[in-house]
């Protein structure tokens, strides 16, 4: 079956998959529509859209990076194949250089801009910048107006450093108590992993739903310890994947995951368009539970596309895999362009009228184009050698 092999083939980090590349592309287009579009039809109405449209990227890309973890570092083999301190001590480290080296130059490169551009173009000395330096700017509290689109990356960078410690410390403690009976207690250590991720995502959001000043995108959804819980489900569809039985049964009906999927998705949105952009009366389980459900229905999507392997349309297998390549960078560094673009159609204006369209069209191929660059003569240098050092 194609979908056991594309598996195999993520194990020995071979060749993309193309089905998780249009989920990949999808997220990025969601997310840059969503800060580009009102520029096109500035008014409230371009602003929920946007508001809804970036919500889904970004909830696309937290399921799909629990998931790709998980199945390409071994993260769910670990207990039961690593047994002795130094070897998961080998382990983690490898684990964390990998993906510290896959997400941090390239956010601290456009970091640096954002920095350069506050204190010498605005000339803001906000004592506050170095907590962006370690991911802190929005781990319990809503952050500040600066460099906006990092409160995702935090939220990632410090899952990626609890998820591998608290499995270690799992699979530890289930060797001292010496509870393995079964080769199936291998999976308890994930298990309770991703279990104290979801409970202490809703603890803390129940916590945060108690302030009495409390914005619900602001305080709940962006904010660190409220949202662990979105990337320990894509692990958890990773786990359910890789159990025969289940994966076996799951990959045989992704048909019918990816329908029941969709329709959970167009009721949720029903809910999140009345609740948060018309209404904006969010009550207590919307706060809660609308979140960890939203995330367990992409992962419904998941058996699904990561059973494409192929498009046969040659230009458009090309241009999602090139957008999928290019998303990190372009999520970072859109805001850039965006600015750009705006400050010099802000100046035309007052000269000759430029439409709105135009104004739309420049912002989207400025964001790819730099993003090119930004890949090509950054990004992939350092996944280069990261790939040729450690392997």
């Amino acid at each position: 079956m194609f979908i056991i092999r594309q598996m195999e083939n993520v194990k020995r980090r071979a060749p993309r998959i193309f089905g998780l590349d249009i989920l990949r592309a999808v997220a990025i287009m969601c997310v840059i529509v969503a800060h580009t579009y009102a520029a096109m039809a500035p008014n409230i109405q371009s602003d929920n859209i946007a508001f809804y449209l970036g919500y889904i990227g970004v909830e696309i890309f937290f399921v799909l990076s629990g998931f790709l973890i998980a199945m390409s570092y071994e993260l769910l083999a670990m207990s039961s194949s690593i047994t002795t301190r130094s070897g998961q001590s080998s382990w983690l480290k490898a684990f964390w250089i990998r993906r510290w080296l896959r997400t941090l130059p390239n956010y601290y490169l456009i970091l640096i801009i954002f920095f350069w551009f506050s204190i010498f173009i605005k000339k803001d000395f906000n004592n506050g910048y170095w907590y962006y330096a370690i991911f802190s700017q929005n781990l319990f509290q809503r952050m500040p107006g600066f460099f906006m689109v990092s409160w995702s990356l935090s939220i990632e960078e410090w899952f990626y450093l609890l998820f591998p410690l608290l499995l270690i410390f799992f699979s530890t403690f289930q060797k001292l108590l010496k509870m393995r009976t079964r080769e199936t207690d291998n999976d308890l250590p994930v298990l309770l992993t991703i279990l104290l991720m979801m409970v202490g995502s809703f603890i803390f959001r129940c916590v945060q739903n108690y302030q009495t000043t409390l914005d619900w995108n602001l305080d709940i959804r962006k904010v660190v310890f409220t949202r662990l819980d979105s990337l320990a489900i894509g692990v958890l569809c990773a786990y359910l994947l890789r159990r025969k039985k289940f994966g076996v049964f799951w990959v045989k009906h992704r048909r019918t995951s990816f329908y029941v999927g969709l329709l959970f998705f167009v009721y949720l949105s029903h809910v999140f368009i009345s609740k948060t952009i018309f209404s904006h009366q969010e009550d207590f389980i919307f706060k809660i539970f609308f979140l960890p459900f939203f995330s367990l229905i992409i992962g419904l999507f998941i058996p699904f596309f990561y059973g494409i392997s192929d498009c046969a349309n040659r230009f458009l297998h090309n241009f999602i895999t090139r957008i999928s390549l290019y998303s990190y960078s372009m999520y970072l560094s859109h805001i850039i362009i965006t600015t750009i673009v705006l400050g010099i159609t802000h100046a035309l204006q007052k000269i000759i009228p430029v439409p709105n369209i135009f104004i739309f069209v420049a912002m989207l191929l400025g964001i790819y184009f730099l993003a090119s660059i930004q890949y090509r003569y950054f990004e992939k240098p350092i996944m280069d050698l990261r790939n040729r050092d450690i392997e």
